[in-house]
């Protein structure tokens, strides 16, 4: 899994736990690649998805808070809350899950 590539300079973290491969860009704490051992990723990232600090990337798994889409009354902005284009992200919990996989 080369990070250069997959977070196109941004920062982030890969890991491979037990054979498993996963990558997570540190904006909007997005999961941009998982794959179990021994079979191919699952996760999809668009050719158009656009790297760039305050813009959402198209593909993976973002995180979608305080609302999807537009809300409920179809007004709010940014599509599906702030915390996918929010760039500060805390590794504590992906931290210990790498240290209990060692």
């Amino acid at each position: 899994m080369d990070a250069t590539q997959l977070f196109a300079g941004l920062p982030g973290i890969t890991a491979e736990p037990g054979g498993a491969k996963y990558a997570i860009l540190d904006l909007g704490a997005q999961a941009l690649a998982w794959q179990p051992p021994g079979t191919r990723g699952v996760l999809w990232v668009s050719t158009q998805a656009q790297f760039a600090p305050g813009v959402a990337v198209r593909g993976g798994v973002p995180v979608v808070f305080p609302w999807f889409g537009k809300g409920l009354d179809g007004t709010r902005e940014p599509s599906h809350g702030y915390a996918r284009i929010t760039d500060s992200v805390s590794y504590t919990h992906l931290d210990v899950y790498k240290r209990q996989a060692a």
